[in-house]
């Protein structure tokens, strides 16, 4: 089907190669290594068409802002929509410049190779947490003291919409995590910086000599607290991995920094028993709980 209607909505193209690269809300394809071309996921569980008009006008504005910041060939590069029908597909679909890059999360990673991209991370986050002015509709400032306030209110809807969903042991587990930390390192407000919000190794593409990367999906930033930005890294490649990226990180490093980082990591999983109180999509409740059972074991 992605071939065909490719074919027919971008007629200046003789499409040879055309590779599924994965997705979460869109499903992404890589055209003769020249383009990437995504259609949007709609119907039962997921946006309608005009989300994801919205989200791509919001990519070519964000883009537009950041490439006069950081280096243009490290975001990915939102090219056109292209909303003629086809045969079987009826919504628009997206298209952005191709990167030789490859997901980290489908690598094996050497050491030295964890090292180099470390680094890289750490000056990538150095030049976006330094971005002080940046006007994107629907991403409002926010005051260090609301992010801290945030972390009790969240405690709250935790008690109230995920404990009821969790055992005996698991509830405890939670609870010392939320107990412990809003009762130290969550005393204190954190620095407020604009934020990618979901970076990790699914959306960050390094080519095989590791020179460069490039990061994708940047429908998730907000400002907020710089070390969110860490957590998923943490999580995904350990206490090392995210010393390295603190070593090499620009930016200032409090005395809580570690601290909130870790806290982050280990309230993942709350995130998809969330999504499963607003969805009810029980996919989001089996992953949530194998992802509560990782992260209880230290994996």
């Amino acid at each position: 089907m992605a071939r065909k209607v490719i074919r027919v909505r971008i007629p200046d193209i003789a499409p040879r190669k055309i590779i599924y690269l994965g997705g979460g809300s869109s499903s992404a394809f890589s055209v003769d290594d020249r383009l990437v071309v995504k259609f949007p996921k709609i119907g039962h569980q997921h946006q309608r068409y005009d989300h994801f008009v919205k989200q791509f006008s919001r990519e070519q504005a964000l883009y537009k802002s950041l490439s006069a910041r950081l280096n243009p060939d490290e975001i990915v590069t939102p090219l056109a929509m292209i909303s003629r029908p086809a045969s079987g597909f009826s919504g628009p679909i997206f298209t952005y410049k191709y990167f030789a890059g490859t997901q980290v999360a489908k690598m094996r990673l050497a050491p030295n190779h964890k090292r180099k991209l470390a680094h890289m991370l750490a000056r990538f986050l150095t030049r976006l947490h330094s971005i002080r002015q940046i006007n994107i509709p629907g991403v409002p400032k926010i005051a260090p003291e609301t992010i801290r306030l945030g972390w009790n209110t969240q405690y709250e809807t935790v008690k109230r919409d995920v404990m009821p969903l969790l055992n005996r042991a698991e509830s405890r587990w939670v609870a010392h995590l939320y107990d412990t930390y809003l009762s130290g390192a969550g005393t204190r407000p954190p620095r407020v910086v604009f934020l990618h919000g979901d970076f990790g190794a699914e959306n960050v593409l390094v080519p095989k000599g590791f020179a460069r990367l490039q990061v994708i999906d940047f429908e998730d930033v907000c400002w907020g607290d710089p070390a969110a930005d860490f957590c998923i890294w943490y999580q995904s490649y350990g206490e090392k991995f995210l010393e390295d990226m603190m070593t090499a990180y620009g930016g200032p490093i409090d005395q809580n920094f570690d601290a909130r980082v870790k806290f982050y990591a280990a309230r993942l999983p709350v995130v998809y028993f969330t999504l499963y109180k607003k969805s009810g999509n029980r996919n989001f409740l089996t992953y949530a709980r194998n992802y509560l059972k990782r992260v209880m074991k230290g994996r």
